[in-house]
């Protein structure tokens, strides 16, 4: 009860919750037909090792672009919506390239690989302003009660889409090791692709209403500074 208030008393908590939400959805929904898509799609089912290592090099720079993007605009929710864009962008170039366009599917999984962290990296640092901004208000540190809620949020959008997709694939008419049919092709391509594309949108909307940029925060700070408590 405790951690639902604070997820969603405050603006800036309630936005990057339901933010979370949907990188949960987006996620894991196209991660659980990749595989698919691969081998009915694409035909070539051993680029999965490939793309997922190429997606875990996009990982390791995920972080360090987050942290820039938020440096030189000095608005975390701003950087955040950067990167889901960017994220869309990658996601509608696999929709719309040939099958055999092996080199540019690399190429749009690191692009969704630095997203991916970026995002993350994106929401958890307006998670921590956020914090200060509860404390100033009730005294009381919650970065921890905050961190539960966001990852909660995460898992139960993940929860849903790859349902969705395994629904979507059964009504298409998906026989496993067959041949599928232009039904199934397309629902693969939507459920990896557009459907992700279009979550990454609505997410990005989501971290318009946050609106707590890092001007908003240093005064917080100041106000904390000022009544005698630390952020710690």
């Amino acid at each position: 009860k405790e951690t639902a208030r604070y997820m969603f008393s405050y603006r800036q908590s309630r936005w990057l919750t339901i933010a979370m939400i949907f990188n949960g959805l987006m996620f894991y929904g196209r991660l659980s037909v990749q595989a698919y898509w691969l081998r009915y799609v694409v035909g070539v089912p051993t680029l999965m090792a490939s793309l997922t290592v190429w997606y875990g090099v996009g990982n390791c720079c995920g972080a360090a672009t987050a942290r820039y993007l938020c440096r030189i605009l000095k608005n975390k929710p701003m950087a955040s919506i950067c990167m889901s864009l960017l994220y869309a962008a990658a996601c509608l170039t696999c929709f719309l390239a040939p099958t055999d366009a092996l080199t540019l599917f690399k190429i749009c999984n690191v692009i969704m690989g630095v997203c991916g962290a970026g995002i993350s990296v994106g929401i958890y640092s307006c998670l921590g302003d956020t914090a200060d901004l509860i404390q100033l208000k009730e005294g009381k540190r919650v970065d921890g009660t905050l961190m539960s809620g966001l990852t909660f949020a995460n898992k139960f959008g993940g929860i849903w889409t790859p349902a969705l997709a395994t629904a979507m694939m059964a009504a298409s008419g998906y026989i496993a090791n067959e041949v599928q049919t232009s039904a199934t092709i397309s629902t693969i391509m939507f459920n990896c692709f557009l459907l992700p594309a279009i979550l990454a949108v609505c997410q990005s909307v989501c971290f318009l209403f946050v609106k707590y940029n890092d001007k908003a925060h240093e005064e917080v700070l100041e106000q904390m500074k000022a009544a005698g408590l630390n952020a710690d």
